[in-house]
């Protein structure tokens, strides 16, 4: 009997040794890609920049904001999200606009990687806020603000101005967009609707 006990704790043993372990899960396995997007940012200081994502978000707005500090904003969003996002810039002093900014990557008409100066964003009559995307993990993009006079509306606001300055916020030098190409106001795409992008 004993020697029967013996065998069988051995042939168990032996069993055990002949199915592998499952392989261990590693923390990044289940946990979605992100990429940090660096905005390196003239003439915005302390402006609000917002990301607007191709999968919106439950209760409809931004995914992340960030405010420029130092000429800098860092936002964190998923890298598959990345093709199709496009970014909202908010000053700090109140434009008077019931609408909007959203940063221009690619005038329509103008090559990915061109430097466009303020005097010819003006002369562009659409843009794309439609970011082409990256599989890094990191991004850097350079975007420059400058200010256009406008006609001041806004419907909550007390005695309004009849005109205002407004941003004009595009990237340098510009990069691969894609659909829509939105009209533009002396360079600037000011928006009332949700971004949607086409790729």
């Amino acid at each position: 009997m004993k020697a029967a006990r013996a065998l069988v704790t051995v042939v168990l043993a032996l069993g055990a040794l002949a199915v592998p372990a499952p392989p261990a899960i590693a923390a990044d396995d289940a946990t979605e890609p992100m990429t940090t997007v660096t905005f390196n940012v003239v003439g915005c200081e302390g402006c609000t920049i917002s990301s607007w994502l191709p999968i919106v978000t439950s209760d409809g707005g931004p995914s992340a904001q960030a405010k420029v500090a130092n000429g800098v904003a860092t936002l964190q969003i998923p890298t598959a999200q990345t093709t199709g996002a496009s970014f909202q810039i908010d000053p700090v002093k109140d434009p008077f606009m019931n609408a909007v900014t959203l940063i221009v990557f690619q005038y329509k008409g103008a090559k990915p990687g061109s430097v466009i100066t303020k005097a010819q964003a003006k002369t562009y009559r659409r843009g794309s806020a439609c970011w082409a995307g990256t599989t890094d993990d990191t991004a850097n993009i350079r975007v420059m603000v400058r200010q256009v006079w406008g006609p001041a509306f806004d419907p909550l606001a007390k005695n309004p101005p009849k005109r205002a300055l407004q941003p004009l916020a595009w990237v340098v030098p510009t990069k691969q967009s894609a659909a829509p190409y939105w009209p533009l106001f002396k360079g600037a795409l000011q928006a009332q609707d949700t971004p949607a992008c086409r790729f």
